[in-house]
C-alpha cells in the first residue's frame, strides 16, 4: 500500500453529496407545492369575492331600496353644500352676488329635477328601472359638478361626492 485509503471517505462524501441534494429537492418541492396552495387559495379567494360582486336578480327590490337610500344621503349632504353657497352669495358684494344667485338659481332647478326624478324612480317598473336610474346617474354627476365648481368659485372647500 501506497499511501492513504480515500475510498472511506470518498463515500462518505458522496452520501454527503446526497444528503445535500435530496435536501435541496425537498426544499424546492416544498416551496412549490406551497406557492401553488397559495396560488389556488388566491383564486378561490377571488371566486368567492367575485360571486360576491354579481347582483342576485332574486331580490331586485332590496337592490332598489339600497340604491335610493344611498342616493337620499348623497342628496342630503348636497343640500347642505347648497346651504353653504347661500350664506356664502349673501356675504357677498352686490356684482358678486348677483352671479351667485344666478348660479344657485341654476343648483335649485336642476336640484328640483333631480328630486322629482328620485321619487318617480321609487316605484318604477323592473323593466324600466335602469334606464330611470341612468337618467338619475347623469343628473346627480352634472349638479354634483355645478355644485363643486361653484364651491371653487366661491373660494370654499369642494365636497367629493
Amino acid at each position: 500500500m501506497s499511501g492513504i485509503d480515500t475510498g472511506g471517505a470518498n463515500i462518505a462524501s458522496r452520501r454527503d453529496t446526497v444528503r445535500k441534494a435530496t435536501v435541496g429537492v425537498a426544499l424546492i418541492s416544498a416551496l412549490a407545492s406551497s406557492g401553488c396552495n397559495g396560488a389556488s387559495e388566491r383564486r378561490e379567494r377571488a371566486d368567492r369575492a367575485s360571486a360576491e360582486l354579481v347582483i342576485k336578480p332574486s331580490d331586485p327590490t332590496r337592490t332598489h331600496e339600497k340604491y335610493l337610500r344611498r342616493l337620499q344621503t348623497k342628496l342630503v349632504d348636497l343640500d347642505l353644500d347648497i346651504a353653504k353657497l347661500a350664506s356664502r352669495a349673501r356675504m357677498e358684494r352686490p356684482e358678486g352676488r348677483k352671479h351667485s344667485e344666478h348660479v344657485l338659481a341654476d343648483i335649485r332647478t336642476k336640484r328640483m329635477r333631480l328630486a322629482n326624478n328620485v321619487r318617480a324612480l321609487g316605484p318604477t317598473a323592473a323593466e324600466e328601472w335602469d334606464e330611470s336610474r341612468i337618467l338619475v346617474e347623469r343628473e346627480w354627476i352634472e349638479l354634483s359638478q355645478l355644485v363643486s365648481q361653484a364651491f371653487v368659485t366661491a373660494n370654499l372647500r369642494v365636497r367629493s361626492y
